[in-house]
């Protein structure tokens, strides 16, 4: 962060600084992560298990409004009030992890209760960011609510897993 904003400043380099949100969407095969596993267990018809003990809140965010947030900013290098500037991609709607699985669970239509382990050690409780900058300098905002990007996610990850 620090470097690039320092490159964009010092010798006018088109940089600027992009965090976001844990992204999820289609693609994504790292089944230890909350989105791709639980989908995959409502698929394969698996029990649902949480590791922690459901509480830690996290934000997160479809791919393609990621995809879309990195292309607005790239656009706008060129500006004074962009270049070298850090800029956050997220939903702006923390949830809990049991909230996620419970999203994923009803966006899929199974009435399923997760089992939560607690095992998880080590868990920062609460992970998110504030997305108000990117909308008023970039005009950026998300496109999917939670909702409409789960489905979209599930949709492929049926697709993908019942070949």
């Amino acid at each position: 962060d620090v470097l690039a904003r320092c490159y964009a400043k010092m010798y006018g380099l088109p940089l600027a600084v992009t965090r976001k949100a844990n992204i999820y969407g289609g693609g994504d095969l790292n089944f230890s992560r909350i989105v791709p596993d639980t989908a995959r267990c409502l698929i394969e018809g698996k029990e649902l298990l949480i590791r922690s003990d459901g509480t830690p809140q996290r934000d997160y965010l479809y791919v393609e409004d990621a995809v879309e947030g990195y292309l607005t900013l790239v656009g706008q290098l060129d500006r004074p009030e962009v270049r070298g500037k850090a800029f956050n991609f997220s939903l702006g709607k923390p949830i809990s992890v049991l909230e996620m699985v419970n999203a994923v669970v009803a966006v899929y239509g199974k009435e399923i209760t997760p089992k939560v382990l607690g095992e998880a050690r080590g868990e920062i409780d609460a992970q998110y960011l504030a997305n108000e900058k990117a909308q008023q300098v970039l005009g950026w905002k998300p496109r999917h609510t939670l909702e409409q990007g789960l489905a979209k996610t599930i949709e492929w990850y049926k697709a993908y897993l019942q070949k």
